[in-house]
């Protein structure tokens, strides 16, 4: 009588020895992953190239949106030949009308395009959990128990 008494004790004394070592993980509540703080569990941070707003100085016109023309070099002025006295005449450029400048054809005068890194949008997917949002719990490494 005495021995099964003893067994019972020792099979009680085992499993609570087992549900305590197995607790609940508090730091990812037994999820096995935590939210990413790098970029707070949303998959993506501010783009570092245009600091998240999406747009980029124009690379051709360094965002002065236009460049000399390409007509007359900047001059603002054209060679003509006058077909009836065979000569070249100098007249105001056509397509610059004098200026000496035109739009930029990449950025079509704006100064300014889309962020190639994060095509415009401002962010760009988070390097610290690859755009998954949640990282492996390091406390329970994973398993959601400790």
């Amino acid at each position: 009588m005495y021995r099964n008494k003893l067994r019972i004790f020792l099979l009680i004394c085992c499993f609570s020895m087992l549900i305590s070592c197995n607790s609940t993980c508090d730091t990812c509540e037994g999820e096995g992953k935590v939210f990413c703080q790098t970029c707070d569990g949303n998959g993506e941070t501010a783009c570092s190239t245009c600091d998240g707003t999406g747009i980029d100085e124009c690379s051709y016109c360094s965002g002065a949106g236009e460049m000399s023309c390409a007509n007359c070099s900047g001059s603002g002025k054209e060679r003509k030949l006058d077909i009836a006295s065979g000569e070249y005449l100098e007249q105001t450029c056509q397509k610059c009308s004098g200026s000496g400048t035109a739009d930029c054809n990449f950025c079509s005068g704006e100064g300014s395009t889309n962020c190639s890194p994060c095509k415009g949008t401002g962010n760009v997917t988070c390097k610290e959990c690859n755009g998954e949002e949640k990282l492996v719990c390091k406390t329970c490494d994973g398993k959601g128990e400790i």
